[in-house]
């Protein structure tokens, strides 16, 4: 029997780096097929910032319809508003302390993002390697911002979140020697292979790109709370002033998040 899982644009079949991974890595843990439902119907829930949504007022009504609880891996959320415990949630791991902390979980609770499981997956072959890879948010892509770092930085490739084939993306992340994000699963993918990464933030969309959601998942692997990088901070567009101070991801950390979180999904027992 497939699991139902809910994730941010499954019901409309998008293309988001993020949400799109969802389902991937859940299918490969459970080695089960995976198939979308919405909030009322699910399974669980599991990687993107989508608790604001399950638990603010409108959708908490219809928590109350289910017959079985809500199964909850790793979820995360935008911001700490509307963020309440629910009888009918049940927590498995999140994204981080932030997300802990609105959700009164316990202290012990697996925290960390299951997109640090996209090892996980089988990728293509790696194409040919670029110094950095530059990955805007998908409200970023035609950034002028993101247009000028690509122009003015020799060995630089765009990658595109929404591209239709993520097992590409992937290969494309994992074939640069640095990767500089304003999307908050690239700086994870990132993170999991080890490529060191700047955050970056070019628009002031203080929604899809808050502090609250990175420093939430920042938390989790003991990264420092520090503030993206701006455009303007980045001499002459060139981003390899930031090679000797890019965040190099501490692989024991990363490597113990991965075997709790695949801890805590033997635990839902779906």
């Amino acid at each position: 029997m497939a699991i139902k899982l809910f994730w941010a644009g499954g019901g409309r079949n998008e293309v988001n780096f993020g949400d799109t991974l969802s389902p991937l890595i859940v299918s490969e843990m459970a080695g089960q097929d995976v198939v979308y439902a919405d909030i009322p119907k699910c399974d669980m829930a599991a990687i993107g910032s989508i608790l604001n949504k399950i638990t603010r007022k409108a959708w908490k009504r219809m928590l109350y319809l289910r017959l079985s609880p809500l199964h909850v891996w790793g979820s995360g959320a935008f911001s700490g508003n509307d963020l309440t415990p629910h009888s009918m949630l049940k927590l498995h791991a999140l994204r981080g302390h932030k997300t802990r902390d609105a959700m009164k979980a316990a202290e012990a609770i697996t925290l960390g993002d299951p997109g640090l499981l996209i090892d996980r997956l089988s990728v293509n072959a790696l194409p040919q390697r670029k110094r950095w890879g530059i990955i805007p948010h998908k409200n970023d892509i035609r950034h002028q911002d993101i247009t000028a770092l690509h122009n003015e930085t020799d060995q630089s490739r765009v990658i595109d979140l929404t591209h239709p084939d993520i097992f590409e993306t992937i290969a494309l992340i994992q074939s640069c020697d640095f990767i500089v994000s304003t999307s908050l699963h690239g700086l994870v993918t990132a993170d999991t292979f080890g490529i060191p990464n700047v955050w970056l933030r070019v628009s002031e969309d203080d929604y899809h790109t808050s502090d609250w959601k990175f420093l939430d998942y920042f938390s989790a692997i003991a990264r420092p709370d520090q503030a993206p990088v701006r455009p303007n901070d980045i001499t002459d567009r060139k981003l390899s002033v930031f090679e000797e101070q890019a965040f190099r991801p501490d692989r024991a950390i990363i490597q113990k998040r991965q075997q709790e979180l695949e801890l805590a999904f033997r635990g839902i027992g779906l």
